[in-house]
């Protein structure tokens, strides 16, 4: 990783493209991002595709090293890839990504500092880390995790979600078959709660109208 190639392409980011982003918290207002790769090619949908293709956003026109270099060397297709700004003094609380792993969903979630400080603890299954510039960390996103930017400074990483594919695998270490197993499981735990999710939606008369308009 060209980690002041990175920094150039990010310095092509207006301040006015940052999204604000409140999936696990509602009362966490200062973590945003902008999405260069996205379901419908929209820089302010930084959500994750459950299927290819995606589309370059205008924001990832801007970025060239990115998407031109430094995304193949993973060797497998991308559903996403975002910059995410964590900015100073922001806590994300402990949370799990249930359906997001290499088994359930053959998905591989990559965390590539841009801008960072050494107060950026994640807390990976209660182990800390500090992901330094000029690296890519892969961590199960079904671990129990959190993190905290202690520091003066935001932290900015680009997040990319990797389609699991034989090129991927050779750079990742080897599944176990505990790994395997604890997988198994905790897809089939994330399926009962998206199943339990959506029978409640449906015994709601916003469900049924939601989905009676869907089917139309």
């Amino acid at each position: 990783i060209d980690a002041a190639r990175l920094l150039a392409d990010l310095s092509s980011m207006e301040e006015q493209v940052w999204t604000h982003q409140n999936r696990y918290q509602p009362d966490i207002e200062h973590w945003d991002g902008i999405s260069l790769y996205s379901v419908g090619g929209d820089m302010r949908d930084l959500r994750c595709a459950d299927r290819l293709p995606v589309y370059k956003t205008p924001a990832g026109e801007r970025c060239p090293y990115i998407c031109n270099e430094l995304l193949p060397q993973f060797r497998a297709p991308w559903f996403r890839v975002v910059y995410y700004r964590l900015k100073a003094g922001t806590k994300i609380g402990e949370h799990r990504d249930l359906g997001e792993n290499r088994s359930t969903a053959g998905l591989v979630r990559i965390h590539i500092p841009v801008v960072t400080n050494d107060k950026v603890i994640m807390y990976v299954a209660g182990q800390p880390y500090h992901f330094r510039v000029g690296t890519a960390w892969y961590f199960d996103a079904t671990a129990r995790h959190r993190v905290e930017n202690n520091g003066d400074h935001d932290r900015i990483h680009l997040v990319v979600d990797l389609k699991v594919c034989p090129g991927l695998e050779t750079i990742l270490q080897p599944l176990t078959t505990t790994d395997r197993l604890r997988l198994r499981y905790l897809g089939a735990l994330f399926y009962l709660k998206l199943g339990q999710t959506f029978l409640s939606f449906i015994w709601t008369s916003e469900g049924r109208a939601r989905i009676r308009a869907r089917a139309a």
